[in-house]
């Protein structure tokens, strides 16, 4: 099929249809499924700035950008250190911390939050979050106006109390009075899309609002190419003997 078939006229340059289409000879399912999601994300980001969200000024480059996370199987760290990894592309710095290691306190200092928490028994917090979750939840958490922050809440939609941690935190949050950046969302099992759509709007508006470019980085030296993560979603294809 032709790039001008797999393009309705005008849409793109040439240069543009050439670029997309070696890069769609290249990539793997889970990475098209992240491209898909970055691009979803980057288009919500730019129509909610069109309708009139406050673009930010000069000292929102500043800004500081915590990503917490809470879980008990590591999917929770996977995905935050994913997002760090996006961010600093972006040109954004984010720092990733465990809600067993964070200090509740250190709340109200805090500037952009992204929570990245999953959900255990009945609607439960994990184990690690536990504490967090009493402070935040408790009569001593602050008033939090100056905080922006989005949830991405894991859980199993087999239970009843699905992704209740994260949806317990995105309303206390609110509560507290902070900013909702982006819209809370919920993972099934099957998370990969939904987190990478969640992912992408976040760091839209982020980059956006900071300023941030969207530039595409340098392609990495040939001589030392990517390493590839093999996990449940992306197996290590060997034969048995």
């Amino acid at each position: 099929m032709t790039a001008r078939a797999l393009f309705p006229a005008d849409t793109l340059s040439l240069e543009q249809r050439r670029l997309v289409e070696a890069l769609s000879g290249s990539v793997t399912p889970e990475q098209a499924r992240w491209i898909s999601g970055y691009f979803a994300g980057l288009e919500a980001g730019i129509a909610r700035l069109a309708d009139g969200a406050p673009a930010a000024g000069p000292a929102a480059a500043t800004r500081t950008l915590t990503v917490l996370h809470g879980g008990e199987t590591g999917n929770c760290a996977g995905l935050a250190r994913s997002f760090a990894a996006a961010a600093l592309a972006q040109g954004l710095t984010a720092e990733v911390v465990e809600m067993a290691r964070y200090k509740p306190r250190r709340l109200k200092e805090e500037q952009d939050l992204l929570v990245i928490v999953s959900t255990h028994g009945e609607g439960d917090p994990p184990q690690p979050a536990l504490d967090f979750f009493e402070y935040v939840e408790g009569p001593k958490a602050p008033k939090l106006p100056e905080l922006r922050y989005s949830v991405l809440a894991l859980g199993d939609s087999s239970y009843e109390h699905y992704c209740e941690a994260g949806k317990r935190l995105d309303r206390r949050l609110e509560a507290l009075g902070a900013i909702r950046l982006a819209p809370r969302a919920d993972c099934d099992v099957d998370y990969d899309e939904t987190a990478a759509q969640w992912s992408a709007e976040a760091l839209a508006l982020l980059a956006a609002q900071a300023g941030a470019g969207c530039e595409v980085p340098a392609p990495a030296d040939p001589a030392f190419p990517a390493a590839t993560a093999h996990d449940k979603r992306n197996p290590f294809t060997a034969r048995i003997i």
